[in-house]
Parts: structure tokens; C-alpha cells; sequence
């Protein structure tokens, strides 16, 4: 057994120690957390509650979104001070949650670019997972380029011959939301203000 540690990153949610096969995807770790409180003593986001939905892209399958129920003051920043220490400051009790948005890789064109479905969007949200070993080595970027791999199966080395690796004891699983640009914005540059600089 290995035992994975768990982030989804500006959702202020940790659950630390997770018990997972040795070599598991990520998904066994989202599993064993679904619907679970973090309990006391864990010394992650205790009281807090994760769940997500998926969904099905031809034969690869997607975390499309992500949801946790924060009680009991379990949403922290996991920012650390200067000691060590997670940091005190504290958001709202609730659920804070977020789903990717839809998009569809263009095949027919030579460089099968990503694009959002709505043709009006410059871009679209998705939700990508990042692994790192026990030194906090980006795994994705240590083994090579980065490559899309669904979380349901077992991330590749690409070093030849080596096996697939899959997580192992001490990883730190950490989900992000982020944004992908999928078109230029027309032309249009970034907005600018003025502000007054006298203070009141």
C-alpha cells in the first residue's frame, strides 16, 4: 500500500496519508476519498467533504467536476508561514465548487488544436492534475514532455523501458482549474486603469 497525499488547489482542500495499491492511478485515490470527511487527526482540511462527477470522451474518461463541502471552519488557506505552519487564514463554511467546460480536439485540422465547443469563447476551464514524488519533483516534467493522461490510467514514464509508474508512497496529488487558451482575443490587448493616487 501506498499513502498518497491529496490538493485541489484554491478550493482549500487537503487530506494527507491516503491508503491506495502501490502503482494505482489517480483515480483510486479520488475514489477513496469521495464522500469521505477528513477526519480529525489527519491534519488536512478536517471536517471537510470531496465528491466529483466524470465524464466520458469517446474511451478516455475526464474528471468533469469537482466539489467540496467545507464545515466547521475546515477551509483554509494551505498557504504555510514563515514557521512552517498552515497559514490561519479562514474562508467561508459551504460547498465551493466548479466543473471544466466542454471542449473537442479537431482532428481535421493539421495541428488538432483544442477548441471550446461555443464558438464565442476564447478559451475554456479544465481541470488537470499534477504528481509529485516526495521532493516535490513535478513527475509529468522529470519523465519528459507533458502529455495528457486521463486519470484513470497509470501515468508513463518516458524514460525507455522503464514501467509505468503510478502513484507511490509519499505522492502529492494536487488538481488545479485552469484556464486554456484556445484563440487570440480578436486583437483586443489587456485592459488598463488609471487609478487616482490620492488617498482618502
Amino acid at each position: 500500500m501506498a499513502k498518497v497525499n491529496l490538493d485541489i488547489a484554491g478550493f482549500y482542500y487537503r487530506f494527507f496519508e491516503v491508503e491506495v495499491d502501490d502503482g494505482s492511478p489517480v483515480k483510486a485515490l479520488m475514489d477513496a476519498v469521495n464522500n469521505v470527511i477528513v477526519p480529525v487527526g489527519n491534519g488536512g482540511s478536517v471536517g471537510a467533504k470531496l465528491t466529483f462527477d466524470t465524464e466520458d470522451l469517446g474511451k478516455k474518461v475526464f474528471i468533469d467536476s469537482i466539489s467540496i463541502t467545507h464545515a466547521g471552519g475546515s477551509a483554509k488557506s494551505g498557504q504555510k508561514d514563515d514557521a512552517g505552519s498552515y497559514s490561519t487564514r479562514a474562508y467561508p463554511d459551504g460547498i465551493y465548487a466548479n466543473a471544466d467546460e466542454a471542449g473537442i480536439i479537431k482532428e481535421d485540422l493539421p495541428t488538432k488544436p483544442f477548441v471550446a465547443l461555443d464558438r464565442n469563447k476564447t478559451g475554456l476551464m479544465a481541470w488537470q492534475y499534477y504528481v509529485y514524488d516526495t521532493n516535490f519533483v513535478d513527475l509529468n516534467r522529470k519523465f519528459g514532455p507533458r502529455k495528457v493522461v486521463p486519470f484513470t490510467e497509470i501515468f508513463e514514464r518516458n524514460d525507455e523501458g522503464q514501467p509505468p509508474r503510478g502513484l507511490q508512497n509519499g505522492d502529492t496529488v494536487v488538481w488545479r482549474l485552469v484556464q486554456i487558451r484556445t484563440r487570440p482575443d480578436g486583437g483586443i490587448g489587456p485592459q488598463t486603469m488609471t487609478m487616482n493616487a490620492e488617498v482618502v
